[in-house]
């Protein structure tokens, strides 16, 4: 039976699922990067769920707008909570339950019909858009048939999204059974590598880096926001998302309804590429902080110092730091290999500078941070390698003596002298 085929295709899909582990919520986000397309912020409403007023507020904080996929018993227990929301801006759609809605269940003799499917959807439209004052143009399941793809279609739905996986994750259009396209548009979850769909697993800095990972690889995603467990902290690990990520790199944050006339003009246009490295590493100061301190003294350099960072990514970090007066705070890594060359060193003993040399390196450095690092540099009246460099640089950031001497590269017989590379995660 139908319900059986679907529960196989499901259950399949829960065994590849590799959920990711969550962090401190007091931990920095580690991912940050531009959306390659348009990302859907998804809230779904049924069952127990409380009304997400915290979430709600964050995104009504920044002018940003939720499509809330609500159930019809949902939506009449929380009719004045969906009313605001609507009344704010934000989308109302419809979830469908396949066992309670449409009557999928392994008890059936039969599988509904077509007019079975239009009956059962045509009711739980009309409940939520009496609770919320909305009419639903979104409905969302967990699996498509082709009966329901075609009831959607001719009840003039303009989006749908399902839980399930669908093939490549990008839009198209229902299916109906005499060959030809419908109107409605089917809504991918995007490129969620790791098998588990699209909602956050957690409100950690982790759950919503794995978000923005699938944003940087895939033009149509969507993020699933559940509600919150223990409020306040969730809060506060959403806003500095939102704050540093999706404000910061000007994702284009749109509703269902939005998303599928946007995928409606671009059908046929080539798919975007994403980068090869889609995002890139964040350094936080406390991460700069340790690996400065494995820094400051020599003669050899560690290859990772401080156990986090590489070579090249605490020489880039640092730049940045120097380049400017003011703190700028994390520090989003580009693209950067270790030197080119090993070249000996002209100091025979320690020389001193100043702060005024260090900055001003660093400055004419910082927007120049592309291909490799620079083997050699002037530094004052000094010439330095850049492992001399690189510690005067970290003596400079935690305001020490402004000294340096000969310093050795970890592994000079190798390619990038054993600094490693500046990339994405």
């Amino acid at each position: 039976m139908l319900m059986q085929a679907l529960m196989m295709v499901l259950s399949q899909a829960a065994a590849r699922c590799d959920p990711t582990p969550p962090n401190n919520p007091g931990s920095a986000v580690g991912a940050r990067a531009p959306a390659l397309g348009h990302v859907l912020l998804e809230v779904p409403l049924m069952g127990s769920a409380a009304a997400p007023r915290p979430l709600l507020d964050s995104l009504d904080e920044r002018d940003l707008k939720a499509t809330l996929m609500v159930s019809a018993d949902w939506a009449e227990r929380h009719s004045a909570f969906l009313r605001d929301a609507s009344s704010r801006g934000h989308e109302v759609g419809l979830w469908m339950s396949l066992r309670d809605d449409i009557g999928l269940s392994g008890a059936y003799a039969q599988d509904p019909s077509f007019a079975d499917w239009v009956d059962a959807i045509r009711l739980a439209r009309g409940r939520v858009k009496r609770a919320s004052n909305q009419r639903p143009k979104t409905i969302g399941m967990i699996a498509l048939t082709p009966l329901g793809e075609m009831a959607i279609d001719a009840l003039a739905f303009k989006a749908v999204l399902p839980h399930e996986r669908t093939i490549g994750d990008i839009p198209r259009r229902v299916e109906r059974t005499d060959k030809a396209k419908g109107r409605t548009r089917v809504l991918g979850q995007g490129d969620y590598a790791d098998g588990c769909g699209h909602v956050v697993p957690h409100w950690t800095p982790a759950g919503l880096d794995r978000a923005t990972h699938a944003a940087a690889r895939s033009e149509w995603v969507r993020v699933g926001m559940p509600t919150m467990d223990g409020a306040v902290q969730a809060k506060a690990v959403l806003d500095q998302w939102l704050d540093q990520v999706v404000l910061r790199e000007s994702w284009r944050v749109v509703t269902a309804h939005q998303m599928a006339k946007l995928a409606a003009k671009a059908e046929g246009d080539p798919p975007k590429v994403a980068p090869p490295v889609a995002v890139a590493r964040t350094v936080t100061k406390s991460q700069l902080d340790r690996a400065t301190s494995a820094l400051v003294d020599g003669p050899v350099l560690p290859r990772r110092p401080g156990g986090t960072l590489n070579l090249t990514e605490a020489f880039y970090a640092l730049v940045v730091h120097l380049a400017t007066d003011a703190d700028p705070g994390d520090v989003t890594l580009d693209h950067l290999g270790g030197p080119s060359t090993c070249p000996r060193t002209e100091l025979t003993q320690p020389v001193s500078l100043t702060d005024e040399d260090v900055r001003t390196t660093a400055a004419a450095l910082a927007p120049r941070l592309q291909g490799r690092v620079p083997s050699i540099l002037q530094v004052g009246p000094f010439t330095l390698t850049a492992s001399e460099a690189l510690v005067l640089f970290s003596r400079a950031y935690r305001g020490e003596a402004l000294q340096v001497g000969p310093i050795r590269d970890p592994q000079p017989q190798s390619q990038g002298c054993g600094w490693g590379d500046s990339k994405g995660l």
